[in-house]
């Protein structure tokens, strides 16, 4: 009988398709001319001379976000059950159907916390930034609001905003 075996691999949006098989939905064309890369952030085992490219290897710190460049489809993980007392100054914009996603990562049901401690704006400063796509963060005690998302195109989902003045200020 003919083999019917066949490897199977779930891509980044966890669609599974046969190995050598590429989606087409007509819909969604990739730039190939660059690599999407994921970066992960861990308060506590984390370090900022790391390459941040691999849960094994994390950045520590938002304000390495923060002074980092990142190009569409890039995605900023942070780590599930940890806690940041800094801002999360979003430094690039994504781009038409090529967001940058900003989410969580890990095993705890807790997703991550950013405290402003009522002493920051924001917990995610997302100023004129455009084609975002943020979920599974908490935001806490900001002055001003949770989140500013005052760019065009960006998506908010599964957002905690507790304390502080406002959720979303846009």
């Amino acid at each position: 009988g003919a083999d019917l075996s066949a490897t199977f691999t779930v891509d980044r949006v966890n669609f599974t398709r046969p190995d050598g098989v590429a989606f087409d939905i007509g819909a969604y064309e990739k730039d190939l001319t660059t690599t999407p890369i994921e970066y992960f952030v861990d308060q506590t085992a984390g370090n900022d001379v790391n390459a941040g490219t691999s849960s094994a290897l994390p950045w520590k710190t938002l304000a390495k976000v923060n002074t980092s460049a990142f190009n569409a489809d890039d995605a900023i993980y942070l780590k599930r059950g940890e806690t940041w007392a800094e801002t999360l100054t979003v430094p690039s914009s994504g781009t038409s159907g090529h967001p940058i996603i900003i989410g969580a990562y890990g095993e705890s049901s807790v997703v991550p916390i950013i405290n402003c401690a009522s002493t920051r704006a924001y917990g995610i400063d997302g100023n004129s930034k455009n084609y975002l796509n943020i979920s599974r963060i908490h935001t806490k005690d900001c002055t001003t609001a949770g989140v500013l998302a005052s760019g065009t195109n960006n998506t908010l989902q599964y957002m905690l905003i507790t304390g502080g003045a406002d959720g979303i200020k846009v």
